[in-house]
């Protein structure tokens, strides 16, 4: 059994007290003189007595290896440039409420970590680490409720050691760096962070909290670049707070399992937050009703593909969603996506009358907004309601080709996602389920006709 070592790095006031101007100095590493200079120092000691002991039998060393780590669940990520999956860095991350506290650890695989001692050895535009964006609720709070923007808190993670807090909070961490930086050939880097429901002004009388929110986002220098490139997904509106990443006392609450068929990307790059994938053996996942969701086929990344999936929208779930969609999407590398999405004016009663009505939404990184480009699509006669529709679509390089209760319905030529894209499930604002879902790529005709066969699609 470990004994607990105390490291006393961190805490920061804000931003507001870093002053940045002035502060340009070399790119050589000079770490004892910042570490000597006052005006740059910003590790303040944990005060034990006033914030308390952490709760977990862990080393705080910046190292994953205390037992308490290795039964979590972790929120993993890559880049989606990164179509291999195993080219650029990738990281993972969990975190724990406990009867104190929450505790949050993560690693990475960066073989080119950079490192410099510009303002105050704290530079987030310069060195690799981590922006961890976050919020507490106290027990028995609705986590689908909207929230205001007050309740975030963040810390900032560099390899440097520093564990900055731009809301002023409190916390004990270390960080821990695998290989010499600045030398293109280290292995990676990790921290582990414990933080007091006391910083987090969490009032624990009626119990402790069940879950705790992120949205982490890791600074890394890809292959070529000298600036840093953020695991950002535009679309994901990181503001809005329902949507930040979910860890419960078995960490993160959506982790894929490793033979899942839909989840994160190929790349690694993660699916958005509160995605129910509990039943995804059953081929079932379930979007719980916060805005904008991604989704990808796990193995999926190609120009000409077919994939289905049965799709059930059942309304919202928080309280500020309103006019709910979901459907099927492509998205290129860049992260712009199209998507094809059963429209809310369907439902009535719980199921979808009348005709079917489908919205189609292009995003742009460059756009101001989810929706620059939006048209509705005609509506499709029912005979009878339905509380599911199945959907398809049919890629071959630029035209997309979709289909509804296995006949054709609906075909455009898209020239940006004409080479190779992610694919899988959108949802806007929706509670929605998604059943039966498959996706394979194809190089002929013959195979693409076989596939369709198999997934019960009329080629037109």
């Amino acid at each position: 059994m470990k004994m607990r070592k105390w490291l006393p790095l961190v805490l920061a006031a804000g931003f507001a007290t870093l002053s940045l101007a002035g502060c340009g100095g070399s790119e050589q590493e000079n770490l004892s003189e910042v570490e000597n200079n006052p005006q740059f120092n910003y590790r303040l000691g944990y005060d034990v007595t006033a914030l308390g002991e952490p709760d977990e039998n862990v080393v705080v060393d910046g190292v994953l290896d205390d037992e308490v780590w290795q039964d979590k669940a972790f929120y993993s990520s890559g880049f989606n440039e990164d179509t291999t999956g195993d080219q650029y860095a990738h990281y993972r991350m969990t975190a724990f409420p406990t009867e104190k506290g929450v505790w949050i650890g993560a690693e990475a695989k960066d073989t080119n970590i950079r490192r410099y001692n510009d303002y105050g050895s704290f530079a987030p535009e310069r060195n690799t680490g981590w922006e961890l964006y976050f919020f507490c609720l106290p027990h028995g709070a609705d986590q689908n409720k909207t929230q205001p923007v007050s309740i975030r808190q963040c810390f900032h993670v560099d390899v440097n050691g520093n564990v900055l807090s731009t809301t002023s909070m409190s916390a004990l961490a270390a960080v821990h760096l695998d290989g010499e930086p600045n030398s293109g050939e280290t292995v990676g880097a990790s921290f582990e962070m414990f933080i007091p429901y006391s910083a987090l002004r969490i009032d624990t009388t009626e119990g402790t909290p069940e879950y705790f929110n992120i949205l982490p986002i890791y600074r890394a220098f890809l292959p070529g670049t000298t600036t840093i490139s953020r695991t950002n997904l535009w679309p994901f509106p990181w503001i809005y707070t329902p949507a930040f990443y979910r860890f419960d006392t078995d960490g993160y609450t959506s982790e894929d399992a490793p033979d899942a068929t839909v989840g994160d990307a190929p790349s690694g790059f993660a699916k958005s937050a509160n995605w129910d994938v509990s039943r995804e053996s059953e081929k079932i996942v379930e979007s719980k009703g916060a805005m904008w969701q991604f989704i990808f086929f796990r193995d999926l990344y190609a120009d000409k593909f077919i994939m289905k999936a049965t799709v059930e929208l059942k309304g919202t779930l928080a309280s500020c969603d309103i006019e709910p969609r979901a459907g099927l999407m492509v998205m290129d590398s860049l992260q712009n996506y199209y998507s094809f999405m059963l429209d809310h004016r369907n439902l009535k009663n719980g199921k979808i009358e009348n005709a079917l009505t489908f919205t189609t939404r292009t995003y742009r990184v460059s756009g101001t907004s989810p929706d620059p480009n939006k048209s509705e699509v005609s509506p499709i006669p029912i005979s009878a309601p339905m509380q599911k529709v199945k959907l398809a679509l049919v890629k071959n390089g630029a035209t997309l080709s979709y289909y509804v209760n296995g006949q054709k319905a609906f075909e455009t030529t898209q020239n940006d996602f004409m080479y190779n894209v992610y694919a899988g499930f959108y949802v806007d604002k929706a509670n929605a389920v998604f059943s039966d879902y498959a996706a394979s790529a194809y190089s002929s005709e013959v195979e693409l006709l076989q596939l369709a066969n198999e997934y019960g699609i009329t080629i037109q």
